[in-house]
């Protein structure tokens, strides 16, 4: 392991980074595996796609750490004192990315300024930042499609999340997603997200196998009770 140096943090944020982005799109320092998985569980960390119906995302990526540890205390306060150098390197990389990801796909593509916020929920300190990516998505007639840069060799360090804009709700992806609401599709830390997509459609013309805002167990049911009612209803006309 490196030894520890003032500038671990930002070595954190930037290992972090090259993992959640995939280093064949990033040339940068990785600190060690331990320093990525810093903070009060495997969840702590997480990469979070809002996207707007034009294809445009807000990126934030979060990092938790646990303040009843004094290491963890002193990076956390490090992260607070050095925002402005922070937000710098990850808008720095988060613009290499889009770059690459702009080139890759033929797409116009640009990230705006990056924004750093540190906050404490009782005893864990959260650091996010994020960025507004511009034509992260491709906007095809009506759906938003979700690949690159996520489909060759990202495995993300932590929680990988997509969320559809308003109106909209999840129609498929690939790989199947270890969770997923009507709008939302999560893959957990160190997921193969090879040949990632992830596509939405607005909700209005989406179909489904389910009833909108029921689990599979409470659809089936519902559809019984429908189903006896009317058969119930056919006996009483007879």
């Amino acid at each position: 392991m490196r030894p520890r140096t003032p500038d671990a943090p930002r070595r954190r944020i930037v290992a972090v980074l090259a993992v959640a982005l995939t280093a064949s799109l990033l040339v940068v320092p990785v600190a060690s595996a331990e320093s990525v998985q810093t903070g009060t569980s495997p969840g702590d960390t997480s990469l979070v796609v809002d996207l707007a119906e034009d294809g445009d995302a807000t990126v934030t990526l979060r990092l938790a750490f646990d303040l009843d540890r004094e290491e963890e205390r002193g990076a956390l306060e490090r992260l607070r004192d050095n925002r402005t150098a922070i937000a710098a390197a990850f808008e720095e990389q988060m613009r290499a990315v889009a770059d690459r990801t702009a080139e890759k796909t033929g797409r116009e593509m640009s990230v705006g300024a990056a924004d750093v916020t540190v906050s404490t929920e009782a005893s864990t300190g959260v650091v996010e930042l994020s960025v507004a990516w511009t034509g992260l998505a491709a906007v095809e007639g009506d759906r938003l499609v979700v690949s690159q840069p996520f489909a060759d060799g990202f495995v993300p360090p932590g929680r990988f999340e997509v969320r559809a804009p308003e109106g909209y709700v999840l129609d498929e992806t690939s790989p199947t997603a270890a969770n997923r609401t009507e709008a939302t599709a999560a893959w957990p830390a160190g997921s193969s997200l090879d040949g990632f997509q992830a596509a939405f459609v607005p909700a209005d013309g989406a179909t489904s196998t389910s009833l909108p805002g029921f689990g599979a167990p409470v659809a089936l049911v519902a559809v019984a009770l429908v189903g006896a009612a009317a058969a119930l209803a056919a006996r009483r006309r007879s």
